[in-house]
């Protein structure tokens, strides 16, 4: 989200508003929350490699929101990609099981070939930082699903970081929409304005089916 509200700062030369910032302090605070009881310096290369990701992870969210773009292509250069990897265990493949096998085709179909279309589509309806701040439930419901099939228990701090990452997300679509409503309603009070100096007859008309529309 960060990288996100960057990019749009970059494009627009402009700082982002309080509002957005206080949606990506409160959700990243909630990440930081949610893996506070492993969270560690010793792993430095690992920290950098996963800030590298998540500044193309940004772009991915702030390229495909164009108008032009291509998010169903974009995923399946990136499907094709992810499977380069996967030549080097191609040796060991006879190995897997056939109950194996069942679980990895499902999870390709379901959790990255649908998951992958839907998002395709959703990101186009959406502004960049909320299609950001949505995919950021995988990070909550992962230790969900983990807690109920394998027993796995929550931290200390993960019920925190949950509910303000939650909150983040309920909180910006109700700004977003109001922010929407103050726009349409700016809009509407503009063309009443403009369609009281208008005297024609075809004048009058335009400016009363446009008062409609809006």
């Amino acid at each position: 989200m960060a990288f996100v509200a960057l990019y749009e700062a970059i494009e627009q030369r402009r700082v982002p508003p309080a509002r957005r910032l206080f949606i990506i302090v409160m959700a990243l605070t909630g990440m930081v929350v949610f893996f506070f009881d492993s969270l560690s310096t010793e792993s430095m290369l690992g920290n950098v490699l996963a800030i590298v990701s998540g500044a193309f992870f940004g772009l991915m969210f702030f390229l495909n929101s164009k108008h032009g773009s291509s998010p169903v292509t974009s995923s399946m250069i990136s499907c094709c990609l992810m499977m380069i990897p996967g030549i080097a265990f191609i040796p060991r493949l006879g190995a897997v099981l056939p109950s194996e096998w069942a679980l990895m085709v499902s999870a390709g179909v379901v959790s990255t070939g649908i998951a992958n279309v839907c998002l395709a589509h959703g990101i186009l309806r959406v502004p960049p930082l909320t299609a950001n701040l949505i995919t950021m439930l995988e990070v909550v419901f992962a230790p969900v699903w983990s807690h109920l099939i394998f027993g796995e228990s929550f931290g200390r701090f993960a019920l925190v970081g949950t509910v303000l990452i939650i909150g983040s997300l309920v909180v910006n679509p109700v700004w977003e929409q109001r922010e929407w409503e103050a726009a349409r309603a700016g809009e509407a009070s503009a063309s009443t304005r403009a369609c009281d100096g208008t005297r024609s007859r075809e004048g009058r008309s335009l400016c009363a089916r446009l008062h409609v529309h809006l």
